[in-house]
């Protein structure tokens, strides 16, 4: 074992450090106790009027696994994004250090990992009954595995899969796998933590899935602050335009990109499809249809522009398109008005002759 290895194992996990033997046989063993970081103090509930008491606990990844509100709750000091981001980040660590030496953990649940908010430091415990290349089955409620059912012995690809949700956990604070791969900072769920991630919790088989070591080295090299993908207490997530119909208020229409292909009117109830030329000039191509390729000379007529020679109306700038509907609506209803007059004129000639 390498310094750097040794470090982490007497930092970060309560190995054993001593024998207790009896008559020549190994009947127990000795192993260092959390420090007092690892430690909170915790509100309890008590009576109206009465101060507020607390217990001090160990602060156990069952806590981590908490909304921030649970945690002022209880009087425990909410870890920040840059916290949970050291918490996992050293979890996955002991957990590639525990691989390259063959160590089978296997008790990865909420009360065995501890952790210090204020530095992002963590802490293993229950190391007694670890296992070299594999070691018996043991229940972890709430960490169940698919892949090892009861009474399959573990193996490093089960300790590689609860690690996982283990830091999955650590960095959000949801405890089921699939809204914590959700609520993962953008830059982690989109970029390689999330895509191993993913394939740990997914894979078949042990063979297909990735090594813890690939999931620490993901995590270690992602450049993410841990921002929130979007403003906290906010539900906004994008913009919409509307439209006022009939005094309410509707979607927009998405507006329509320009293609060189376009239908342009050339008499009520018929069309014609035009393809704008590199030269500028309109090329019809319609069977039936005059072909031209002379540049269109518009011609301004009552703040329209009417295209010469294809029948094509444009509104002319000058002219608020909204002025433009009206006049266009109010030419049924003159006509209609045109026409009523003269029957009544023809009416009243009628009655005057007779």
């Amino acid at each position: 074992m390498d310094e750097s290895d040794r470090e982490i194992v007497d930092a970060s996990i309560a190995w054993p450090v001593s024998r207790i033997e009896d008559a020549g046989h190994t009947v127990g063993v000795v192993t260092a106790k959390a420090p007092e970081h690892f430690y909170a103090d915790f509100a309890q509930k008590g009576r109206e009027g009465e101060p507020r008491r607390t217990s001090r606990h160990e602060l156990r990844i069952d806590h981590l696994a908490q909304s921030d509100d649970w945690l002022e709750r209880k009087g425990v000091a909410r870890p920040t994004a840059a916290s949970r981001s050291r918490i996992a980040q050293s979890f996955l660590e002991i957990g590639a250090m525990l691989a390259r030496h063959g160590v089978v953990y296997g008790d990865w649940s909420y009360s065995n990992a501890m952790w210090d908010g204020e530095q992002g430091r963590v802490y293993l415990i229950d190391m007694d009954s670890c296992g070299l290349g594999d070691r018996a089955w043991i229940e972890s409620p709430g960490w169940e595995d698919r892949l090892f059912p009861h009474p399959k012995r573990l193996t490093r690809a089960a300790d590689d899969y609860r690690l996982t949700l283990l830091a999955l956990r650590a960095l959000t604070g949801e405890r089921d796998a699939s809204q914590a791969l959700e609520a993962l900072p953008t830059a982690l769920r989109r970029g390689e933590f999330g895509r191993q991630a993913r394939a740990m919790l997914d894979a078949d088989t042990d063979a297909a899935r990735p090594g813890i070591g690939a999931v620490s080295a993901a995590l270690a090299a992602s450049e993410s602050r841990l921002e929130p993908s979007r403003p906290v207490g906010s539900g906004v997530v994008g913009y919409r335009r509307v439209r006022r119909v009939g005094g309410r208020s509707v979607p927009a229409p998405a507006k329509r990109m320009p293609d060189s292909s376009t239908e342009t009117r050339t008499r009520p109830g018929t069309f014609r499809r035009s393809d704008r030329a590199t030269d500028g000039t309109d090329r019809h191509r319609n069977a039936g249809a005059r072909t031209t390729t002379e540049p269109l000379s518009p011609v301004r007529r009552g703040g329209v522009e009417r295209a010469r020679g294809t029948g094509t109306v444009r509104r002319s700038a000058r002219v608020p398109a909204a002025v433009v509907g009206r006049r266009q609506r109010r030419r049924p209803i003159l006509a209609s008005g045109l026409l009523v007059a003269t029957v009544a004129a023809l009416l009243m000639a009628v009655l005057a002759f007779l």
